[in-house]
């Protein structure tokens, strides 16, 4: 087990170009569902941005244990895995700056801000926060 501070895992989480994360949490069955996430790495943990109505965020409330895996496609095969426990944030104030940084992770700067105006206008998106709890990591 290593950590979030750990600079090959730091380096890994934010390389470049960006890997999708997938996201792992229980649905309201019980049932381990998992989803692609555009992700970035905060000072001591993962954030993504969500809309508030969805399913996953009813899931995550009801349940905050998470997980994110990030891992490379092709060899040598790497990975991290961040186990840990999910808060949404309901301040809206820091979504759009969020929303463009994560997407110019994924898209590159100059096509951010038109990407997130275009797909993510509606209001009632949110920062969800996954504070990690335990790492793993094969780099």
């Amino acid at each position: 087990m290593t950590s979030i501070h750990d600079a090959a895992v730091r380096d890994f989480l934010g390389s470049d170009p960006a890997l999708i994360g997938q996201l792992g949490y229980l649905g309201a069955d019980g049932r381990p569902l998992i989803l692609p996430v555009w992700y970035r790495l905060a000072d001591d943990h993962l954030q993504f941005v969500t809309q508030l109505s969805t399913l996953k965020i009813k899931a995550l409330q009801r349940d905050p244990r998470v997980v994110i895996a990030v891992a490379t496609q092709t060899e040598p095969y790497r990975y991290v895995q961040v186990q840990g426990e999910a808060k949404v944030e309901t301040d809206s104030s820091g979504v759009r700056a969020t929303l463009i940084d994560i997407t110019a992770r994924y898209l590159g700067a100059d096509r951010a801000e038109a990407y997130v105006d275009e797909h993510h206008s509606a209001p009632g998106e949110v920062i969800v926060r996954v504070n990690p709890v335990r790492v793993h990591a094969a780099l």
